[in-house]
C-alpha cells in the first residue's frame, strides 16, 4: 500500500521548532533552493529565534541564490538527518540581520516540514571509539588562488554520506580553508580496516565551536565514483552497526 504525502508532514509548531533545533546543534548542512532556478547552494539553520515564530539561516555563498532570496523570492530546504529526508518548501527571507561578521536570513516558522525515513543515504556520525583521521591537501590550478599547496594533517572526520563529509580541524586550520573555491583532496583512514579512501570535496560552511580552538567544516563530494559511493555506504553501515552494539 502506498503511503500519501499527508503522511510525512509535521504540523504541530513545537514539533517544527524541535526538529529546527535538532538541525542546528547538528550544525546539519542543508541544501537550498530557489524555486524557477536549477541551482542550489549549501547553508546551515544557526538558531530559532527565542519567540519561537522564526528561524536564522546563514547567508549563502552562491551570489545568484543570494541575490533571489534577497529579492524575496520563494525557496526550500533539503537536507538528511538521522535517516531522514527533510524538506522544507514555500520559505520567503523576512528580513537580513547581522551579527558581526555573520550575515542570516530571518524567516518566518513553516507551517509545516515535510520528511521521509531513507536509511540508505542519510549522513552518518562516526563513533568517538573509531577516530578516523582525514588529510586534507589543495593544489589550485589557477596561480593567482590565495592557498596553494596546502596540507593538513590529523582532521576528524565527524560524520559522512554520498553527499558530503563534515570536519573537525584546528581552528587555526580550517581559516586557510575558507577561501578555497577549488576541490580539496581528502584522505580518509580507516584504521579498522587498515585502508585509505581518497575522495574530492568543495568546503561549503565552517563553524567554530563554542569554547575550543576547533571548527566544523562542511564539505560536499563531487566527481564520486561508483566505488566510492560503494564504499561510503559500507562505512555507513559500519558506523549504525557499531552504534546499534554501544546501545545493547
Amino acid at each position: 500500500m502506498t503511503q500519501d504525502k499527508e503522511d510525512f508532514l509535521i504540523k504541530k509548531p513545537s514539533e517544527i521548532r524541535s526538529l529546527l533545533r535538532n538541525l542546528v546543534e547538528s550544525h546539519q548542512l542543508v541544501s537550498v533552493s530557489p524555486e524557477h532556478l536549477e541551482i542550489c547552494s549549501i547553508s546551515v539553520i544557526n538558531e530559532v529565534c527565542s519567540d519561537g515564530q522564526s528561524f536564522l539561516l546563514d547567508s549563502v555563498r552562491d551570489t545568484v541564490v543570494d541575490k533571489r532570496i534577497n529579492e524575496g523570492s520563494v525557496f526550500s530546504i533539503i537536507t538528511a538527518f538521522n535517516g531522514i529526508e527533510v524538506r522544507i518548501e514555500n520559505l520567503k527571507s523576512s528580513s537580513v540581520v547581522r551579527s558581526g561578521d555573520l550575515v542570516n536570513y530571518k524567516i518566518d516558522l513553516p507551517s509545516q516540514i515535510y520528511y521521509l525515513q531513507r536509511r540508505g543515504t542519510f549522513r552518518a556520525p562516526v563513533p568517538v571509539m573509531m577516530g578516523i583521521s582525514v588529510s586534507i591537501g589543495h593544489n589550485p590550478d589557477d596561480k593567482n588562488s590565495a592557498i596553494r599547496d596546502l596540507t593538513i594533517e590529523n582532521a576528524q572526520l565527524i560524520d559522512i554520506s554520498v553527499s558530503g563529509c563534515a570536519l573537525l580541524l584546528r581552528a587555526e586550520d580550517a581559516t586557510d580553508l575558507t577561501n578555497c573555491n577549488s576541490p580539496l583532496t581528502l584522505h580518509v583512514k580507516v584504521a579498522e580496516t587498515n585502508e585509505t579512501i581518497v575522495l574530492e570535496a568543495l568546503v561549503r560552511h565552517n563553524r567554530e565551536i563554542k569554547r575550543s580552538s576547533t571548527c566544523r567544516v562542511g564539505c560536499e563530494f563531487v566527481d564520486l565514483t561508483p566505488a566510492a559511493i560503494n564504499r561510503i555506504e559500507q562505512l555507513n553501515a559500519m558506523f549504525q552497526l557499531s552504534a546499534r552494539r554501544k546501545r545493547a
